[in-house]
């Protein structure tokens, strides 16, 4: 007996249950889940009703019509006969809102709970007409997009619960083929889905790059690329025994997520790896979550990026196969199976408690991408799970966006520029931008439903100085400063400038204040006191950061990474002066991530040609911050060396993120030998200090390759135990939550 199993006992429920009973359809096996756990259940088919008649589309897309009328008498009929303790809707509907009236006047004890596995505030929303209209007669929701959470709860939905996608145990599985099967099915790369313009672009991009992808699904011939893929293309969408057969033909099974859905994850996520199958799924922070990258499933962002995978695991077999295995095994130890996700509704239902009040709407600002700046990612990541709603606001300064979860609103101001070019611009230009930042800002920060507003640098604090005569006064101002507030290395009379300037009056009305380090504090000397104030280092996230086993093997190169702005007084000069030679017989490689000015750039690069090492040096420009774990889990040792004595060397200790990255990648790190450092890392293994000459560090990376497993191993366990993000947010949070209890 499970730990389910304890709390909730077999038969314990009397259920009507109301959805599509079509053999081919994942609600009849929810349904065959209900009853395997034990429960006493007595079903409606709604496709006789809706679908079965002349006004089907009536039915379906308007939500009226004889069908509806007679599916909601029926279910009136049988739910006042068998008096059940929970009547369990899956998905789309079709109870009127009469119907419902009737149900908890007469069932006042029933509990009514709505499965939603689609998307009913999507493209799709108008055919969701009644579903939308009626939602606060439900006692539950249970979603699989947290987007919709906000959604259902600002049209009176009573509790909305996360319930994600979820396989059938004795359908999704692996299979032996038979000869003729194989002759069929049988593909390299294989892809099932509706058309989407997206997949299809990636798809014909593969193809013309020599990859063949077999295709199933609806819509592809109407296709603006259907010359190239009319010939990959192996027809409409399949259900059944053969898609099932399909899939177990794939040695690797493509998995695009639907944009029109607002997917993170789908049934696919799950129904591929349990039929032992090598999935090669678009990148989201929900597969991210479900599975290990690079161990149980392996994830692409661009289509560059699916290219080069897919050439590398297609001329990798063995490899291929023990990821595969590993996500099949993922998917039973975790639970991603019908019965489980069925019987964690029932849980939730059965231990419903009244719920704390959530905080509507948290509205974020930062002045330069958020990308740039993964503090801000990591902040974003936790106070999601707190609120209905969270508002990002910020300039475009970065082509790729992270995959927050779905009740996050990105909200990206102007054209794409770069943080560089946007230096570059005119006063009365910066001065525009600024003016529509702050115009935005005042748009999502008056609304009486937003609750908390966040300033993540002080550009947003400055502007909300201007703008606060017009916000109400009951709002959690949140100032966060990750910078260090020098104004005398500031242009005289720029946005930055003023912000500086005024930022000590503008403190004046903020209720919390953060700072990435304790050493800061100093230069706020009039900040103790007067408000909350907590440290919130900048370590990464247990969420963005999962763990990735590292090892090191016999005559493999020796991978150094730095990651940051790239520049003077990092040692890098003598990093590659020390590319020329071998450590213990390996080969050095330097990895540079990050952005860099050009000549900098170009000394270096004339460097390592003098050296003879340009082969050993390799560049990797600025890129979306959700790939980075899998750069620097690639690599070996991470430099976090900074050489110089201002301000901000002295204060790194807690505020450096890329120390904590590298650990939370198993990395161990080599650090510059001064005060600060030693204050925070002397205690741990893994951090090795250097004076930055060259032969300090060759004398650490051999330190660092004598007993690599373990340090790796401990680098990791930090993070883990200690130096994750979560750990010193939970202080934050709840002086957040007591403001709203």
């Amino acid at each position: 007996m499970d730990f389910f199993d304890f709390l909730m006992p077999s038969s314990n429920f009397s259920i009507l249950y109301l959805g599509s009973l079509s053999p081919e359809s994942n609600s009849l096996r929810r349904l065959n889940a209900l009853k395997d756990i034990g429960n006493r259940v007595e079903a409606i088919d709604s496709d006789p009703f809706i679908y079965n008649s002349v006004f089907k589309l009536f039915h379906y897309n308007l939500n009226i019509g004889p069908g509806v009328f007679k599916f909601n008498r029926e279910v009136i009929r049988v739910a006042l006969l068998q008096k059940p303790d929970i009547i369990l809707v899956d998905n789309r509907p079709f109870l009127t809102l009469g119907t419902l009236k009737i149900l908890k006047k007469k069932l006042v004890h029933a509990k009514i709970i709505n499965i939603l596995t689609d998307d009913p505030g999507g493209s799709w929303r108008r055919s969701w007409r009644l579903s939308r209209s009626t939602c606060y007669f439900y006692d539950f929701h249970f979603v699989q997009r947290e987007i919709n959470i906000p959604e259902l709860l600002k049209r009176g939905a009573n509790r909305v619960e996360l319930c994600f996608r979820s396989f059938d145990k004795n359908y999704h599985k692996h299979l032996s083929l038979s000869s003729s099967d194989k002759e069929k099915y049988a593909c390299d790369i294989g892809f099932i889905g509706t058309y989407e313009r997206e997949r299809e672009a990636y798809i014909a991009f593969l193809i013309e790059n020599g990859i063949k992808v077999s295709i199933w699904g609806n819509g592809w011939p109407e296709g603006k690329y259907w010359s190239i893929i009319k010939s990959y293309y192996k027809g409409p969408s399949v259900y059944g025994d053969e898609y099932v057969k399909i899939i177990n033909g794939m040695s690797i099974a493509l998995h695009f997520l639907r944009k029109i859905n607002r997917d993170q994850q789908d049934s696919r996520t799950f129904e591929i790896p349990a039929c032992k199958t090598f999935m090669l799924a678009e990148r989201s922070w929900l597969h991210k979550l479900f599975f290990i990258e690079g161990e149980e499933a392996v994830f692409f962002t661009s289509k560059e990026e699916l290219l080069s995978k897919l050439r590398y695991y297609l001329n990798n077999p063995n490899e291929r196969n023990r990821i595969a295995n590993a996500g099949y095994n993922r998917c039973l130890s975790s639970g991603y199976d019908h019965f489980t996700r069925m019987r964690e509704v029932l849980n939730t239902v059965s231990n419903s408690t009244p719920i704390k009040k959530k905080i509507q709407r948290i509205v974020a600002s930062i002045y330069i991408d958020p990308d740039f700046y993964p503090p801000t990612i990591n902040a974003v990541l936790n106070l999601a799970e707190k609120c209905d709603e969270l508002i990002l606001v910020t300039r475009n300064n970065s082509l790729h966006d992270f995959p927050f979860p779905g009740n996050v609103r990105l909200i990206k101001i102007g054209k794409l520029t770069s943080v560089q070019s946007s230096e570059k611009k005119h006063f009365i230009n910066k001065s525009f931008s600024f003016l529509q930042f702050s115009l935005y800002l005042l748009r999502f920060i008056y609304p009486k439903r937003t609750d908390i507003v966040i300033f993540y640098d002080s550009i947003p604090l400055f502007s909300f100085l201007l703008i606060r005569r017009l916000v109400s006064k009951k709002k959690v101002c949140w100032y966060h400063n990750h910078d260090m507030p020098n104004i005398e290395l500031l242009r005289p009379y720029s946005i930055g400038w003023f912000a500086a300037k005024f930022e000590k009056k503008a403190m004046k009305y903020v209720d919390l204040f953060t700072l990435p380090s304790n050493d800061r504090l100093q230069f706020y000397p009039n900040c103790k006191g007067k408000r909350d104030y907590f440290c919130l280092p900048n370590y990464p996230s247990l969420k963005a950061y999962p763990n990735i086993r590292k090892s090191i093997y016999k005559n493999e190169e020796i991978r150094i990474i730095f990651q940051g702005s790239i520049g003077e007084f990092h040692s890098l000069e003598e990093m590659v002066t020390l590319l020329k030679g071998n450590i213990f017989g390996r080969p050095i490689r330097l990895i540079l991530k990050g952005g860099v000015r050009q000549p900098y750039k170009q000394s270096l690069n004339e460097l390592a040609a003098d050296s003879g090492v340009s082969e050993r040096l390799s560049w990797v420009g600025l890129g979306p911050y959700c790939e980075l774990q899998s750069l620097t889990s690639s690599c070996h040792i991470g430099l976090a060396i900074h050489l110089g004595d201002d301000d901000v060397r002295k204060t790194l200790g807690t505020a450096s993120n890329k120390i904590y990255e590298y650990a939370a990648s198993g990395l161990p790190v080599i650090l510059y030998d001064i005060d600060q450092f030693r204050k925070y890392l002397d205690n741990y293994s893994w951090a090795f200090f250097c004076d930055g000459s060259m032969l300090s560090l060759k004398k650490n990376i051999e330190l660092i390759l004598n007993n690599y497993e373990s340090i790796s191993i401990a680098a990791r366990k930090s993070f883990e135990d200690k130096l994750n993000f979560e750990k010193e947010f939970d202080t934050v949070l709840d002086f957040i939550q007591k403001k709203f209890d």
